[in-house]
């Protein structure tokens, strides 16, 4: 196996990788071979590993990679074990894992010994986490680097280790838990201050931006409440962002000094939050997602069911230097409470390899105990106690399907309509500015914080399904990043706008509509006042169910800490879990808040969510949607093309637990909406609606390979391929629960409930 620059070979032609995570320090040591050997004959062709720094070096200076303090701490016999399997290996050395481990994988003996590498949050003034940039926690990093590198180095050179992870989610340990945007520690004030002459040429320019008095950059002094100014708020989000770059960088090039030459990536959460800044993060290595859609404790499959189809998209949009792969993807769920059928194992799974991942390593293939006694549970494969578990069945049909359709797969290209769904990384910049100051929140500004929290992950990943449902293959593109050429070859672009754009990116889209391109900007327009982009006044803005929304947040949350936080003995789950549940929370109600619109164009009736705002229509402009004869939604002539504008959100019900939970007119509404202005602006769909039916389509060298994968009940369908295009018969199926399809000029057949059907045409 060998990961290039674009591709994942193995045998030098492209494949796709099956990869569980193995965490070798949490299961007993006379487990592993079996364990192992059932993944490998289960199809399973990678194993990915972190190394705990704080399992390893026992106290400072004293490493054990041997198993002589502890058999699990048998990190060669563990590396040589995979490699007597066969079985490549993605190592994870940190120094931070996460993977809600003790020290979050940080020494104890280091924040105690070394309490100047700490950070300082004024809010939270004995926090545990690393300023990252230290020198001090760099020089001890390094130092573990050196401890690791003769064990690794031969196995990567042999090709027995094929990747190594830098660090893990990083940002959202140190910063995201607060989320923390001021760092009172001396040397991050240091780095700041640097940071601030870089980006402004005298103290006075600093001031006039800031609002503020300094003397000189020495006295600047990071505030100690939310920012005074959006300048100011974005300077420092900016900061922190650079900072976590600037360390992973670091810690790539401590590797490279150390000889070891693989291919190194980084991971993300799937779900956009600062500081995890994908498109800066990908200068370093390229970065991957980690996909956890089932995480509340309601009784649907998923609960951001788009999601797992929209986020191999979104990171695909900023990738560089790498192929597209999830380095996890969530088994079960930490949660016990949280049901997670195996169902939902398969969607994520054949998701992200119909969407363009090429490597997914499923997360973790067992649970275990930590030191401490602690239960590590998932609902994985195989449980703490070395048993098979009912989701085995779903890694053997795993396993077979990479065997039967991974080169296919992997060679063959998806196909898209010329319509896009813009992602702006920065966007959370305009939730920032809202989480800095919670009681500031609650008083003033929830509202908005909810708003734009929808705003910007939800309604994108919604958005996508009702294309996909309503019969057109979007593309997603990152803003800035993206090139004018690129947004051009798109006939139509939606934008989920949170607020604020920079002049350089509203001057892009400008150029776009001018030369012909049709822009429709949905939630908040990204300039205030007259611009011929939003030739239509915004005026107030209504929020159906506000009220319900913060209730039913606030009573999920206060019912989680009397009735079931005590019942999670695992103590950093806990904490990872009570750091999550208000977001959770916010996403289960949020989502499916709205109220019924009228579509102005052809009176049907259309289900939007969160807001609705009231617009005037521009002279010359045609009204779109309605509510109670109050004009919601204009298009307007620009240039060659049209700027159109609505007030409200159409997509998060698409990518909600009121997916599977609320009438199901309200989903058809929102697809038959985008569907007919589709139309209406000229771009027609490649496949006729299929309605909780996503449709894959993709071009392999002898024919189509066509996916279905089914989010509602057992039906019945039928669907041709694009137009023009011609089939001769099915070569090759693929199904979990026993799906079947018939191909006679078109394609009819049965999808069981939940399931995913594969299907390969060969071409007339």
């Amino acid at each position: 196996m060998r990961i290039s620059s674009r591709r994942i070979l193995i045998d030098d032609r492209p494949d796709l990788v099956f990869g569980g995570e193995f965490q070798y320090f949490r299961i007993q040591r006379d487990q592993w071979e079996g364990v192992l050997t059932s993944f490998k004959e289960a199809g399973v062709n990678l194993i990915s590993a972190y190394v705990p720094w704080i399992w390893h070096e026992v106290s400072e200076g004293e490493f054990d990679f041997d198993g002589r303090t502890a058999p699990e701490r048998d990190l060669r016999g563990f590396l040589y074990l995979c490699r007597r399997l066969e079985l490549p290996v993605i190592i994870k050395p940190g120094p931070y894992i996460y993977a809600e481990y003790q020290g979050f994988g940080i020494p104890f003996w280091l924040r105690d010994r070394y309490p100047e590498t700490r950070m300082r949050p004024p809010a939270a003034p004995d926090y545990q986490e690393i300023f990252l940039n230290h020198p001090q926690f760099l020089n001890l990093t390094r130092r573990w680097f050196e401890a690791l590198a003769p064990l690794l180095s031969p196995m990567i050179a042999a090709g027995e280790i094929v990747a190594l992870q830098l660090d893990n989610e990083t940002g959202m340990p140190q910063y995201g838990s607060g989320p923390y945007l001021t760092d009172l520690n001396p040397e991050s004030q240091r780095q700041l201050r640097q940071y601030l002459r870089t980006r402004y040429d005298d103290v006075q320019a600093l001031n006039d931006a800031w609002g503020t008095r300094y003397v000189d950059f020495e006295a600047v002094a990071p505030p100690t409440e939310a920012p005074s100014t959006r300048t100011q708020l974005v300077d420092l989000a900016n900061y922190v962002e650079d900072t976590v770059v600037s360390y992973l960088d670091t810690l790539k090039g401590y590797w490279k000094d150390l000889g070891i030459d693989t291919h190194f990536y980084l991971n993300d959460v799937w779900f956009p939050s600062w500081p995890n800044h994908f498109a800066k993060k990908n200068r370093v290595a390229p970065v991957g997602y980690d996909l956890y859609p089932k995480f509340i404790r309601v009784s649907t499959p998923l609960d951001q069911p788009y999601a797992i189809s929209f986020v191999p998209k979104m990171y695909r949009s900023m990738l560089q230097g790498g192929p597209l792969m999830a380095p996890e993807i969530g088994a079960g769920w930490m949660d016990v409470g949280v049901k997670v059928p195996v169902i939902a194992t398969l969607q994520k799974m054949m998701a992200s390899y119909l969407r363009g991942s090429q490597g997914n390593i499923l997360y973790p293939l067992h649970e275990g105990q930590d030191p401490d006694g602690s239960k590590y549970l998932y609902r994985s494969p195989f449980n703490h106690k070395g048993e098979r578990s009912e989701r085995m069945a779903v890694v053997e049909a795993l396993g077979q399907f990479r065997k039967d359709w991974g080169r296919l797969l992997a060679d063959s290209e998806e196909v898209s309509s010329p319509v896009g769904i813009l992602y702006y990384q920065d966007a959370t910049h305009d939730i920032l500015a809202f989480t800095c100051d919670p009681a500031k929140i609650a008083k003033e500004n929830l509202d908005d914080a909810i708003d734009r929290g929808v705003t910007h992950f939800p309604a994108n990943a919604g958005l996508y399904g009702a294309l996909v449902e309503g019969g057109y293959q979007p593309q997603v593109l990152e803003l800035s990043t993206a090139s004018l050429e690129e947004l051009s070859a798109c006939k139509v672009l939606f934008f989920n706008c949170t607020g604020h754009l920079s002049p350089e990116l509203v001057e892009k889209l400008e150029a776009y509509v001018e030369a012909g391109g049709s822009l429709v900007t949905m939630g908040t327009p990204f300039v205030e006042g007259d611009h011929r982009l939003f030739p239509g006044r915004l005026k107030r803005t209504w929020r159906p169910r506000a009220l319900a929304v913060v209730t039913g947040t606030v009573t999920d949350l206060t019912w989680f800490h009397l009735r079931e936080r005590h019942k999670i003995a695992h103590p950093i789950v806990r904490f990872t879990l009570e750091k999550l549940q208000p977001v959770m929370g916010m996403i289960k109600h949020a989502t499916r808040a709205g109220v019924w619109l009228t579509d102005s164009l052809y009176g049907g009736k259309v289900w939007c969510t969160r807001m609705v705002s009231y617009v005037t229509v521009p002279p010359g402009g045609t009204e779109l949607l309605n509510y109670m004869k109050a004009p919601i939604g204009y298009m307007a002539p620009v240039g060659a093309g049209t700027s159109s504008f609505i007030g409200t959100l159409l997509g998060p019900i698409m990518d909600s637990p009121g997916y599977y939970l609320d009438d199901p007119a309200r989903k058809q509404s929102v697809v038959s909406f985008v569907s007919s202005l589709l139309v209406q602006l000229g771009v027609k769909p490649l496949t006729r609606p299929l309605l909780g039916l996503e449709p894959v389509i993709r071009k392999t060298p002898g024919g189509t390979l066509l996916a279905l994968i089914n989010r509602g009940e057992s039906r019945d369908f039928t669907m041709s391929l694009p137009e023009g295009w011609q089939a001769d018969r099915i070569t090759q199926q693929f199904s979990y629960l026993g799906s079947k399809a018939t191909w006679d000029g078109h394609l009819s057949g049965h999808m069981k409930g939940g399931d995913v059907l594969c299907l390969h045409l060969a071409d007339a």
